[in-house]
């Protein structure tokens, strides 16, 4: 294989995971031009939230796929894995209708019910589609990792397109179709090639959760401020806020998917956290500041009235912090520090959550797209402040009893 080839073959997990998010837009494109009055709100904030608790719901299954050696992925623990995060995220968009109805008191127009739980059982099927193939990122096979995307890309852009040519949203019933098909051949494909060995079949749920309670605290902490807007705001001001999450969020595709790449890579090479982080932080600062620049274009595409400066730049230059912290979690990911990812999560939630409810009876949705952005620079300080510590702790002089230890820890912390 050339060398022209490596970096273009790397990039393309990349690339194909922003096809879907693509697709995603072109959904919301969809509900925002052809549904009308309370409907339109309804859908367009409907399909945000979706958006939210399918991250919220996630399990982590992907995450614990990418930690381990290819050789300890059998039959047995990649079925598990599959298995579990489809019934968490069954569960996720069934708790999501739900919450949806609280803004409109359960009364839904026409077939917006319909619509939803098909976009519902979409997301779900994807979802776990990706956790489907986390074997051949595992493998370094980029390319089979990107194929079923591109597959998705092309059997779902013809339905949005005939969505919105004939103005009619019953089309969009048919997109859970190739969800189930494309999911279906992949996990069979992948699971035929896995060897059989169970060894490590045992505590796999436990495991899982490690990652993904921590997962579902990261989105909950990025998220919750769209959830507290469901309640407090009318639904016209959610489906704004919903709008700009759903657009600037998309994006989290490029930090998103080079951090699952570099989660496996960390661990072979001595790479300071910090410089993964400006890498990702500069990057996000600049396709930030491109997006703030295009605000007209996204407001008139999705047919949004003009939203606050304040309100859309808020949540645009979240995305640099945001970025830099997909970096800083792979590290730890990698790194084995799994539980001091989960703690610095714990607290960036309690601050969401906090800041949120102060901010939203005075400040509305514009006070909520600020907590956006302070959140995420709480969690990079935290990262910081753990690092800063663990570093204290292993240049600290040794007693006699404790010296072995502190060589091995040393020693472990100059390999990663």
């Amino acid at each position: 294989m050339s060398l022209t080839a490596k970096p273009f073959l790397f990039l393309l997990p990349t690339a194909s995971t922003g096809l879907v998010r693509i697709l995603q837009l072109g959904i919301m494109l969809v509900l925002a031009n052809v549904a009308s009055g309370a409907e339109r709100s309804l859908l367009v904030a409907g399909f945000g939230l979706l958006s939210s608790f399918a991250m919220i719901t996630d399990s982590g299954a992907g995450n614990f796929l990418l930690s381990i050696p290819l050789r300890r992925i059998g039959k047995s623990v990649y079925a598990k894995a599959v298995a579990f995060h489809f019934t968490l995220a069954a569960i996720g968009g069934l708790v999501a209708v739900v919450f949806i109805g609280y803004p409109v008191a359960g009364s839904f127009p026409s077939n917006s019910l319909l619509i939803l739980v098909a976009l519902a059982v979409t997301q779900a099927v994807d979802s776990t589609g990706r956790i489907t193939r986390a074997p051949t990122m595992v493998a370094k096979r980029d390319a089979l990792y990107a194929l079923p995307d591109i597959l998705l890309f092309s059997l779902k852009l013809p339905i949005l397109v005939a969505a919105i040519l004939t103005a009619n949203l019953d089309m969009l019933l048919f997109l859970p179709l190739p969800s189930l098909l494309v999911a279906t051949v992949t996990f069979r494909r992948t699971h035929r090639a896995l060897p059989e060995t169970d060894r490590d079949a045992l505590g796999v749920y436990r495991r899982i959760l490690e990652f993904g309670a921590t997962g579902a605290l990261s989105a909950f902490y990025s998220q919750s401020p769209l959830l507290i807007a469901a309640v407090y705001l009318p639904i016209s001001d959610t489906a704004a806020l919903a709008i700009v999450y759903r657009v600037v969020q998309a994006l989290d595709v490029v930090p998103g998917t080079l951090s699952l790449q570099l989660v496996p890579r960390v661990r072979d090479r001595q790479t300071r956290p910090w410089a993964y982080w400006a890498m990702f932080f500069f990057g996000g600062a600049v396709v930030a500041l491109f997006v703030i620049a295009l605000k007209p274009v996204i407001e008139h595409y999705f047919q949004q009235p003009p939203v606050g400066i304040l309100l859309f730049s808020f949540v645009a230059l979240s995305y640099a912090p945001k970025s830099g912290n997909y970096a800083l979690s792979a590290y730890l990911m990698g790194t084995n520090r799994i539980r001091v990812r989960l703690q610095i999560t714990l607290r960036a939630c309690f601050g969401a959550l906090a800041l949120s409810l102060v901010v939203v009876p005075r400040f509305g949705a514009t006070g909520l797209a600020a907590a956006t952005l302070l959140v995420e620079m709480l969690f990079t300080t935290g990262v910081a402040i753990a690092l800063h510590q663990a570093s204290r702790r292993l240049k600290s002089p040794p007693t006699k009893s404790g010296d072995r230890t502190w060589r091995k820890r040393l020693a472990n912390a100059r390999q990663r």
